[in-house]
């Protein structure tokens, strides 16, 4: 993949009309949604994403994520000071967006 996303959402499977309605409610915002299975190896095969300058915002899925993941992620995302949703197994394209907005009125 060669654009790096502004919001990440780890968790689950990619569920291609939740993606597209995130993606609508979003214009001019790129999103990437990294799936995961009982098989993933850990939080740190999602860290190079959540480390990126682009990222301004990581969604994670409890529910479709271990626990364990779902913290280090957490935590991963405070450290290098992103802002961070945890949904229940399928992301809100509206608190996506308000959680944006926020970080758009932080910033000035």
């Amino acid at each position: 993949m060669n654009h790096h996303p502004d919001v990440l959402i780890v968790g689950g499977l990619v569920k291609p009309t939740k993606l597209e309605a995130i993606r609508l409610a979003l214009p001019g915002v790129d999103v990437e949604w990294i799936p995961t299975r009982d098989s993933d190896p850990g939080a740190s095969a999602f860290a190079y994403a959540i480390r990126r300058p682009e990222t301004r915002l990581v969604v994670v899925l409890y529910g479709l994520i271990r626990h364990q993941h779902a913290h280090d992620l957490t935590r991963l995302a405070r450290q290098q000071d992103k802002r961070f949703l945890r949904h229940y197994r399928s992301p809100n394209p509206s608190l996506i967006k308000l959680a944006l907005v926020g970080q758009r009125r932080a910033a000035r």
